[in-house]
């Protein structure tokens, strides 16, 4: 897909299992082929990356999503949730990068853990807000002290 491809990420309450995994990619190979804009199929595509996110990506290059198309991505997302029993549309769970690992917590765990001294400014965090595959390739994974995170935080006090 080309870098200016329209990108949605939609990041998992939990770690998924490789059955839920495959689950998802059967679900999208049901949904993808027959994904249209007023009649118009989508050049697009859904993956699952770190057994965590769900990425939509539609090339509007092709055709132009519309929004009854991106109803239609909600109405996806929302049966992968029901099949799988998860939740994937709650913006304050933080995945972050620990090591070799991807960690999750909600933003109230995230803070303790940066009053602990256990993350900081410069403790990987992945950008769910992104909206291109350009963004996607260069700017999904950044330090905490450049995302929209940070403003959610308190400075903890030395």
């Amino acid at each position: 897909m080309p870098e200016s491809s329209r990108v949605w990420v939609y990041q998992s309450n939990r770690l998924l299992n490789d059955a839920e995994v495959n689950e998802i990619n059967k679900m999208a190979q049901h949904f993808v082929p027959s994904w249209d804009a007023h009649g118009a199929l989508l050049s697009s595509s859904i993956t699952v990356l770190h057994h965590l996110f769900v990425i939509i990506v539609v090339d509007e290059q092709v055709t132009q999503i519309s929004g009854c198309a991106i109803d239609k991505s909600v109405a996806f997302i929302k049966r992968v949730e029901q099949q799988l029993n998860i939740q994937c549309f709650d913006r304050m769970n933080v995945a972050y990068q620990k090591g070799n690992s991807i960690e999750l917590c909600n933003m109230q765990q995230f803070q303790t853990l940066l009053n602990e001294g256990k993350i900081n400014d410069q403790t990987l965090v992945f950008n769910n807000l992104i909206s291109t595959k350009k963004e996607l390739d260069t700017n999904w994974q950044i330090p905490l002290n450049k995302s929209w995170h940070k403003r959610l935080l308190s400075t903890p006090t030395i």
